[in-house]
């Protein structure tokens, strides 16, 4: 997904009042989880400096939703991924919600291990993977949730929605 860049870049805390004009001395970057803009200045010595956190916590912001995804239909017996996020930095993860129109087991996968399965009912559609201390990933893993749906004959369709810490 592409973000749309502002007309007017934003700089020192996203105020559009403050903002500079674009030069070849200049970048400017997007927040992936808010969207937020900001430009970052090459100083007179050429260099541009950044700070490099270790995760999103460090870096003083919300992770918030981290990958949303659906599929569907899917036919009975097929074990198919609804979402996969692979992680850019470390990640916490908070909680893994899952639902879809007719019952259904919800796999976590991370990497390659299955770390839990939900079961989902008629009467009870929506499950959640959730953690006391949040799941801990490392840069370069991969988070995905998978569906098995056992309605004989039918298509049915799902969604599932990572969160971070």
């Amino acid at each position: 997904m592409a973000w749309k860049f502002p007309i007017t870049p934003r700089q020192d805390g996203d105020d559009e009042s403050q903002s500079p004009g674009t030069s070849s001395r200049s970048l400017l970057g997007a927040d992936p989880v808010t969207g937020a803009t900001r430009r970052i200045m090459v100083g007179s010595d050429g260099l541009l400096r950044v700070n490099i956190v270790k995760d999103e916590s460090s870096a003083g912001f919300d992770a918030g939703v981290l990958a949303i995804g659906s599929t569907g239909p899917i036919n009975d017996g097929v074990l198919t991924s609804i979402v996969t996020h692979v992680a850019a930095v470390d990640q916490k993860i908070s909680k893994v919600s899952c639902s879809g129109d007719g019952p259904a087991d919800f796999t976590l996968v991370h990497n390659v291990t299955e770390i839990d399965i939900k079961r989902s009912s008629t009467g009870d559609l929506d499950k959640e993977f959730s953690f006391d201390d949040p799941y801990l990933i490392s840069s370069g893993d991969t988070l995905t949730i998978k569906v098995y749906h056992h309605a004989t004959g039918k298509t049915k369709t799902f969604n599932a929605t990572i969160y971070g810490a």
